[in-house]
């Protein structure tokens, strides 16, 4: 009798009796990844089989590419969901899938909450010190001051090729930018914004499901985010205008309430709310519900902070100096998890996996502070360690991209105040290096995106002080096995002998970095011959000062290869 009864139990508690719950399995490829082909495809395993899917219930969208045309099937009896897209990603953008709630089982239970998350496509291997190519003006003939200020890369018309839209705030418009086939651009079409009022953020999303590119702005000087929705062709209808709360200078375009279709949340600095404008799925939106993260929200970027398959907001609290986490619910609701200190006030955020360990993390540019601080996440919807590097003066903008093509996130930040760019490369474990710094009269953005098509990330800048374009244009390198670097002994106190090998002749750098990316000694500048080599480190800085005791990056630049290796310094 005692074993019939267990036997009961195990039959009702068991997956696969009907009423069990209706759950994503796993998916591919793996979320925050970085090494997905342009072509791969996008699987999604579930608990139980599907009959069918409907058309919003499973949604592909590229950050440059937009949304994004493919064959879905049901594979293994309808338990498996097998996505080959019709044309190539981006190379190096950042990819979000979204299965919707309205996916229902073969027995009728719905996927709860929906399925959420992001990917990022490979690069080809490029370099970090980047060749301006050219200057492009955002101005027409007899216009004046523009204020050109934020960027975003998208194919407009359709032909694979990564266009621009400009938000220009003193004009109040945006000027669209079609890529003429080898990565350049002429003069814009421009896009009026009756209703806009200091237009600057600006993202894509695919607001009437007609798979065709749509942009959300925001607006720094009223409560206005203008909607703009796209004709394939390069050009867009007429402005929609929706109200959000005053200033909204952050805003994020994602599926809150995974009913299958582009919502968008806004961060109002003025305000000090953020705003939900729910898509009611044709592309009119109700309402803006309203919450709060903090005090005086000005920055938003959206991932998925705990691993749970529903995107979360990061947040920057712009007087309170914080970065907060708000975790959404799936249906349209977000609770404050969380908050890290920095020092300044944030102006933009970035967020993406800096340290390959599968968690989502934020980097935070703040004004004031004249930093970046990258604020690792411990994938369960809190903050770990955070890091701060300084930047050019007054950065507003912050992005992230695999530049260099080595597998991990480098890092962009515009400094307005001495027009600066600056290209921090990731060491591969989430620091970063002493940056590359480029310079113009006043550094608003810099967008980074496969401009000419060549499998690297290009940077994109916008000069919002003389508006132009600055386009800088990543060289192609041949993949090489990496160096091999090693330093002995490890710790060490007074000397460390630092071998290499060279496969052949090659220009070498060998320079030692402290625990925050800055450059300590610089040990080789020269062309060195094939073959073993040898140098040590005396533990002296270049001004021959001695290097405080603590964690050390050494890092090789030989030729095509490069390769880093972590020392110790024991006083």
């Amino acid at each position: 009798m005692r074993r019939a009864l267990f036997l009961l139990l195990g039959i009702l508690l068991s997956p696969s009796v009907a009423g069990a719950e209706f759950r994503v399995l796993g998916v591919d490829p793996a979320p925050q990844s970085l090494s997905a082909d342009r072509l791969a495809a996008v699987v999604v395993r579930l608990s139980s089989p599907v009959a069918g899917v409907p058309p919003e219930a499973f949604r592909v969208l590229g950050r440059w590419s937009g949304p994004v045309p493919g064959t879905l099937l049901l594979e293994e009896g309808g338990a498996r969901l097998s996505f080959t897209p019709a044309r190539p990603f981006a190379a190096g953008e950042w990819v979000t899938v979204q299965v919707a709630r309205t996916l229902r089982s073969a027995a009728g239970d719905s996927l709860r909450g929906g399925h959420a998350w992001s990917f990022w496509i490979a690069t080809q291997p490029g370099r970090l010190d980047l060749r301006e190519e050219a200057r492009v003006p955002v101005r027409r003939a007899g216009d004046g001051s523009l204020k050109a200020y934020g960027a975003c890369a998208c194919d407009l018309d359709g032909d694979g090729l990564s266009d621009l839209a400009v938000p220009c705030e003193i004009s109040s418009d945006v000027r669209l930018f079609l890529n003429d086939g080898g990565g350049g651009y002429t003069t814009p079409t421009v896009v009026p914004l009756p209703f806009g009022n200091f237009p600057s953020p600006i993202e894509a999303g695919d607001f009437d499901l007609d798979g065709i590119a749509d942009f959300a702005i925001g607006n720094a000087g009223n409560d206005v985010v203008s909607v703009l929705f796209g004709n394939g062709a390069g050009g867009f209808r007429p402005e929609v205008p929706l109200r959000a709360a005053l200033t909204p200078r952050g805003l994020a375009v994602l599926d809150a309430d995974a009913d299958g279709d582009d919502d968008v949340v806004t961060a109002n600095r003025s305000s000090s709310t953020l705003t939900l404008l729910r898509n009611r799925g044709d592309g009119t939106f109700e309402p803006a519900v309203l919450f709060e993260a903090g005090a005086n929200e000005t920055a938003v970027s959206v991932a998925d902070a705990n691993g749970d398959g529903i995107l979360d907001l990061f947040v920057g609290l712009h007087v309170g100096e914080e970065i907060a986490i708000l975790l959404g619910d799936g249906e349209g609701g977000f609770g404050l998890a969380g908050t890290a200190r920095v020092r300044g006030r944030p102006w933009s955020t970035a967020a993406g996996d800096v340290n390959g360990d599968g968690h989502a993390d934020v980097a935070s540019v703040n004004v004031f502070g004249n930093n970046v601080t990258v604020i690792l996440g411990d994938g369960e919807g809190g903050f770990g360690e955070a890091v701060e590097y300084g930047t050019g003066g007054f950065p507003v903008a912050v992005d992230l991209g695999d530049l260099d093509g080595d597998g991990d996130l480098d890092l962009v930040t515009s400094g307005a105040t001495d027009g600066e760019w600056s290209i921090f490369g990731n060491a591969g474990d989430g620091s970063f290096l002493e940056p590359f710094r480029f310079g113009t009269s006043g550094a608003a953005c810099a967008t980074l995106h496969d401009r000419d098509g060549d499998g690297t990330l290009d940077v994109t800048g916008v000069d919002e002080d003389d508006d132009l374009l600055v386009l800088f244009t990543n060289t192609p390198r041949d993949a090489v096995p990496a160096p091999v670097l090693r330093s002995f002994p490890n710790p060490f106190s007074d000397s460390a002998r630092i071998l290499y090998d060279l496969e052949t002749s090659a220009d070498v750098l060998l320079r030692v970095y402290d625990a925050q990316g800055a450059l300590v000694r610089t040990l080789v500048h020269g062309t060195r011959g094939p073959g073993a080599q040898e140098v040590s480190w005396d533990g002296l800085d270049d001004r021959s000062r001695k290097a405080a005791a603590g964690f050390y990056l050494c890092r090789l630049d030989a030729g095509t290869g490069a390769a880093s290796w972590r020392m110790i310094l024991a006083r």
